[in-house]
């Protein structure tokens, strides 16, 4: 679609009053029509802010039942840590699914109702064009840069057997797991074909701590018609 990446490359500025139209940057200057720019979140902790404990990255630290280290005081959205299943440890992730269940779970303990948070694994997605990426859990590069041993499989796979559609998106997509126990702890996608499905068992995987091996053996739902060939066995095996 004629995008063209800069990668390591710093804004300097941009150009306009009213509206944008330049772009000033460490590889030169751009003419563009439209900025988009991500600033990232920062949890909005200032009502508890010295009472509250607050983690590294700025959020309320809260346990499994979103309470904080005040009894009846609960935290949940995006101003809170979650516990994150593949790194298995708490850590401040921005997402809306994360928000959401943890204002509902936050609601139940408050109602008396003694409702687990059973952690995250960052699953999102973003599209562009026709091209759909998914990620679960997190990927090498961030497990290598938590000192993790890590191993890892890709595979790239036409959804459908060659004989059944004639419309057959290729399916790029990578596992990654442990080397000590070999739990999955990651997983990431690139189609122009609908994954959904995959990733979400595959989150699910890893908030069990599944290992790569046993999903080799796992009874996944299969009608090549429907859902294509089984990729995840075929992922798996390649790690055995």
């Amino acid at each position: 679609n004629g995008i063209q990446i800069y990668t390591n490359t710093r804004v300097l500025g941009f150009d306009g009053t009213d509206t944008v139209h330049g772009i000033r940057t460490s590889r030169g200057h751009f003419s563009i029509d439209m900025a988009l720019v991500n600033m990232g979140s920062i949890p909005q902790t200032e009502l508890g802010r010295g009472v509250l404990n607050i983690g590294p990255q700025g959020a309320y630290r809260v346990d499994d039942f979103q309470q904080t280290n005040l009894p009846n005081v609960y935290a949940a959205g995006d101003c809170a840590m979650v516990y994150n299943n593949a790194i298995e440890d708490y850590e401040y992730v921005s997402l809306a699914s994360n928000a959401i269940r943890s204002g509902i779970i936050a609601a139940l303990n408050i109602a008396g109702f003694s409702t687990p948070n059973h952690g995250s694994q960052a699953s999102s997605g973003l599209s562009i064009y026709d091209m759909k990426l998914l990620t679960t859990g997190i990927s090498v590069q961030a497990a290598q840069n938590r000192g993790m041993d890590v191993k890892w499989v890709d595979i790239d796979e036409q959804k459908y057997p060659h004989d059944l559609e004639s419309h057959n998106p290729k399916i790029h997509m990578r596992l990654v797991y442990k080397t000590s126990d070999r739990s999955l702890i990651g997983a990431q996608i690139a189609s122009t074909a609908d994954c959904s499905g995959i990733i979400h068992t595959l989150s699910l995987a890893i908030q069990t701590h599944m290992t790569i091996d046993a999903l080799a053996w796992q009874d996944i739902f299969v009608m090549p018609e429907i859902s294509g060939t089984n990729l995840l066995r075929k992922a798996a095996l390649m790690a055995l």
